[in-house]
């Protein structure tokens, strides 16, 4: 029998246990229960999931995968217990008690070696670097915690048929801030108030204190508004100098509002401010998928919301923009950022993950289609704000996931914008229309297309450049997939293309200056960087696509690029 204890929980008066078990083969029947101290068994709910790692570690080529399990059941604090794990007459028994999860957060599991080996690569809890906290182009570096002043934050929670553990988590990790100026503006469009549909004296009793806070306004609904009602219904309540948005299940970090106030005071002429994120499982055990994302990017956010949480607005802002929008209720979100975006450029992100976004039954963040309204609502965002623009395009997804949209540009392409390739390169006239047409519109720099090579994989989706060398995005990776970095299939604004194919209009061209051939392979990082220097956003589109096997980004002469960083930064 082997098993492996993954996450522990003791919270409101509930132990949450996550790991997995099997026993000699993949049929064996196999079983986790807890019992008392003197050997009596505990009332619990046990929930068995499909764990494929596990069976590919242990079982190859079996078709059973049912291996992970979840505990969950009420506990006192101070009292021990015994997780027992059984295969026939063969049982284990692990000695704990809630007072040691709760101090240590984990339960001791002599298998984690053995686990580290077999399950190869890396845990769920294990996150990928984030490359743009060292790229020399972001404006945000880390910052420390803020010292204490003025702003205010008004944290704005739309609530409907919460899970009031999910709630009770939300707002302790408010009460956690290291910031302390803020309020809750809570507005429930639940048929019943959240207290009255609690079964758990305990979480009833933490809510009930929560609520009872000076700092935190709740309202109940007559009746439920929808998303973006609830949303203006809780933005009515603030006061604050700037909203925070936040969904009533998810999490912030214990920093979070301490991160804005220090990029608010740097800058105090900002409207918008957002972070990275990741998910939580639904019990809040642990924090997966980082998403790490650049500075403000018009262009990217055509292809998804790619801001999500977490968000901040200035109050005055938000108000001027007349809030959400009913008629965008799945997206609303997105057509705010959209709207925000045609009104200020006074917008900058901060490169920490401040927001654990929940990844629970029912919510986009575990899959669009739990929402299928709101792929309506996505198409509708983008096309309205492309009309508002006056961009003659049409918005529509990429694929049949409904994952990406791409907006096909139309309309005549002027004669005086050019294509660029190196010899060899051969580029569709598909391609090469999907790169002039962007390179047409106002405020377009260079615009770059997808390089793959002869195997299909990606070789270049624009550079990001580093203080040591020129990183190719995605290099590697197969098209129609995503990281830590997003989606391969996103509009980018890169900081330089590469050599081999690019597009720009004879305005630009004019400009900013022709390369400088004396630079060699570097010049396109020169010419890219000096088009970035004269307000000009330089473009990658997935949906051009050359062929390449190697990137002349791989030829840089580092000492040489290095220098011209150097120049930039100057």
């Amino acid at each position: 029998m082997r098993y492996h204890i993954e996450h522990a929980k003791y919270k409101y008066g509930q132990v949450t246990i996550t790991g997995w078990l099997a026993g000699e083969t993949a049929e064996a029947a196999c079983e986790v229960w807890a019992e008392s101290a003197r050997g009596l068994r505990i009332a619990a709910a046990v929930e068995r999931t499909e764990r494929e790692d596990v069976r590919d570690a242990f079982f190859p080529g079996q078709a059973e995968a049912g291996f992970g399990f979840c505990i969950r059941f009420s506990w006192e604090e101070r009292q021990a217990f015994r997780l027992c794990f059984g295969e026939g007459e063969q049982i284990r028994r692990i000695r704990t008690s809630p007072a040691r999860i709760r101090r240590e957060g984990q339960i001791p599991d002599s298998l984690r070696a053995l686990v580290r080996q077999k399950l190869k690569g890396e845990t769920k809890e294990e996150r990928a670097a984030n490359p743009y906290d060292t790229a020399v182009w972001d404006s945000s570096p880390r910052q420390e915690i803020a010292a204490a002043h003025s702003v205010k934050f008004s944290i704005v929670v739309p609530a409907y048929e919460t899970n009031p553990e999910h709630l009770a988590e939300m707002l302790e990790s408010v009460f956690r801030q290291t910031w302390e100026n803020w309020e809750i503006c809570l507005a429930d469009g639940s048929a019943v108030p959240v207290l009255e549909r609690c079964q758990d004296n305990r979480i009833s009793e933490v809510l009930a204190g929560f609520l009872s806070d000076f700092r935190v306004k709740y309202r109940l609904l007559p009746e439920n508004l929808g998303i973006s009602g609830n949303s203006n219904a809780a933005l009515a309540m603030a006061e604050g100098d700037f909203v925070v948005m936040l969904d009533h299940d998810d999490v912030l970090a214990e920093d979070a509002l301490s991160c804005v106030a220090s990029a608010i005071r740097r800058r105090p002429d900002l409207d918008f401010l957002y972070s990275d994120s990741d998910l939580t499982d639904p019990d809040h055990l642990y924090c997966y998928n980082p998403l790490y994302k650049p500075g403000w990017s018009l262009e990217m956010l055509y292809s998804a919301n790619y801001i999500t949480h977490l968000s901040v607005l200035r109050t005055a802002f938000l108000k001027n923009l007349g809030g959400w929008r009913s008629a965008y209720d799945g997206a609303q979100d997105w057509d705010l950022f959209l709207r925000a975006g045609e009104q200020t450029d006074r917008i900058e992100r901060i490169p920490r993950i401040l927001y654990h976004w929940r990844a629970a039954v029912g919510s986009t963040a575990r899959n669009v289609e739990e929402k299928p309204y709101a792929r309506r609502a996505q198409l509708k965002a983008v096309q309205d704000h492309l009309d508002r623009m006056g961009i003659c395009g049409r918005a529509g997804f990429s694929d049949r996931d409904g994952t990406c949209i791409r907006v096909k540009l139309s309309g005549d392409i002027s004669k005086e914008v050019q294509l660029f390739c190196a010899p060899g390169v051969e580029v569709s006239p598909k391609a090469a229309n999907e790169l002039r047409s962007w390179a047409s519109l106002p405020g377009i720099g260079v615009v770059c297309p997808r390089i793959l090579d002869d195997s299909g994989r990606i070789v270049n989706q624009g550079l990001l450049l580093s203080k040591d060398r020129a990183v190719p995005l995605f290099a590697g990776c197969c098209p129609g997939t995503a990281d830590s970095l997003g989606h391969t299939d996103w509009y980018r604004d890169h900081a330089a293309a590469d050599g081999l194919c690019y597009s720009v209009s004879r305005r630009v061209w004019e400009e900013v200056g022709p390369p400088d051939a004396s630079l060699g392979a570097l010049a396109i990082v020169d010419f890219c960087l000096r088009a970035q220097a004269k307000g000009f956003r330089n473009l990658m589109t997935p949906f051009a696509e050359v062929r390449r096997n190697k990137s002349p980004a791989e030829s840089f002469d580092l000492e040489a690029y290095r220098e011209l960083l150097r120049k930039y930064q100057a």
